[in-house]
C-alpha cells in the first residue's frame, strides 16, 4: 500500500485498485490490472516471395546503398507475417551478387500474427550485419503491441533466417 498526499485528497493504490479519498466522502475509480507474460521465442522466417518493390541502388564510392521492402512468413512461436523496410550498405559495387561482400542493415517493420496462438500486431526495427558469404548476425527490437528482441542468426544463402529472445504482449 502506498499513501500519497495530493491537493488534499488522500490516494491509495492497492493491486491496481485506485481509490480517491476527499473528506468523509469516497470516490472509487477502478482501472483494470493489465497481465503482462514475457514469452521465450525461437523458430524461423523466410521470405514471402520476391520483393514487394524493385528494389533501389545508390551507388557510394566503393559502396552501394539498397532500398528494399520484403515480406516474410514466420513460423515458430511467432507466426504471422512480417513487412520490413531495409536501407543496406554493401561494402561493394551495385549489381554485386547478394552475399559477395559485407552488408550493413538497418530496417524497420511491422508484424501481423500471434504469439503462442495470441493475436498479436507490433512495430519493430532492425539492425544486422552480414558477412561475405552470406552469415547473418542481427536484433530485432519491437514496440507499439509487442516488446522485447529478438537475435537473428543464419545465412543468406540458406533463404531462411532464425530468430530466438524474449517477447511480450503490451
Amino acid at each position: 500500500m502506498i499513501r500519497n498526499t495530493i491537493h488534499g485528497y488522500y490516494i491509495v493504490v492497492i493491486v491496481g485498485l485506485l481509490v480517491a479519498l476527499e473528506g468523509g466522502s469516497q470516490h472509487l475509480t477502478s482501472r483494470p490490472v493489465v497481465s503482462v507474460e514475457e514469452n521465450e521465442v525461437s523458430g524461423i522466417f523466410i521470405p514471402a516471395g520476391p520483393p514487394s518493390e524493385t528494389p533501389v541502388r545508390i551507388g557510394a564510392g566503393q559502396s552501394c546503398i539498397v532500398d528494399l521492402k520484403q515480406s516474410y512468413a514466420i513460423s515458430g512461436t511467432l507466426t504471422g507475417n512480417l513487412e520490413i523496410d531495409y536501407r543496406i550498405l554493401v561494402e561493394g559495387p551495385c549489381g554485386s551478387t547478394p552475399g559477395t561482400f559485407d552488408e550493413e542493415w538497418i530496417a524497420y517493420g511491422e508484424f501481423s500474427g500471434s504469439v503462442n496462438k495470441s493475436a498479436v500486431n507490433g512495430n519493430l526495427s532492425y539492425t544486422g550485419q552480414v558477412k561475405s558469404g552470406g552469415d547473418v548476425e542481427g536484433q530485432m527490437v519491437f514496440g507499439n503491441g509487442l516488446q522485447g528482441k529478438l537475435f537473428i542468426s543464419g545465412n543468406f544463402g540458406d533463404g531462411k533466417l532464425f530468430y530466438r529472445g524474449q517477447l511480450k504482449k503490451e
